[in-house]
């Protein structure tokens, strides 16, 4: 996780990567949406074989407060070199209501279910979510800026 990171940012610089270097296509925000009942749900096998078949690389399944367990998932579709499927979940604040501001980040890579944080303001919600998802071995990442 930490090349593709460096390439983003090298990529965003402007700084040259030299020949060979590879480029992956993927989804770092898929959704099957399981554990959100109110919400249309797909299985999460449907999800990972439509990004495998039509060429991506990788994809991050980031339901919304719900860490999807991706065991089964990589014994069925990583492909060394070819696909991978990482573990995510889309941090979001509780209690949802109507009309809230949507408040989401994303994490990466977690190892770990992470608790949706609290808060009345915005810094105060995000910095939470990102202090939860670091705890949970995982990359913070903004879901909707």
């Amino acid at each position: 996780m930490r090349k593709v990171g460096l390439i983003a940012v090298l990529a965003l610089s402007g700084a040259a990567l030299g020949e060979g270097t590879s480029w992956y296509r993927g989804s770092l925000h898929a959704h099957a949406n399981w554990g959100a009942p109110h919400l249309p749900t797909t299985s999460p096998d449907v999800v990972v074989r439509w990004y495998r078949e039509h060429g991506y690389h990788f994809v991050c399944l980031t339901d919304l407060n719900y860490l999807t367990p991706t065991e089964g998932l990589k014994a069925l579709f990583d492909a060394a070199g070819r696909f991978l499927v990482m573990p995510g979940i889309e941090a979001n604040r509780e209690p949802i209501q109507p009309g809230d501001k949507i408040v989401d980040t994303i994490g990466l890579g977690v190892t770990a279910p992470v608790a949706p944080a609290r808060g009345d303001k915005v810094a105060q919600i995000l910095d939470g979510q990102a202090k939860a998802i670091r705890a949970a071995g995982g990359l913070p990442i903004a879901a909707h800026p």
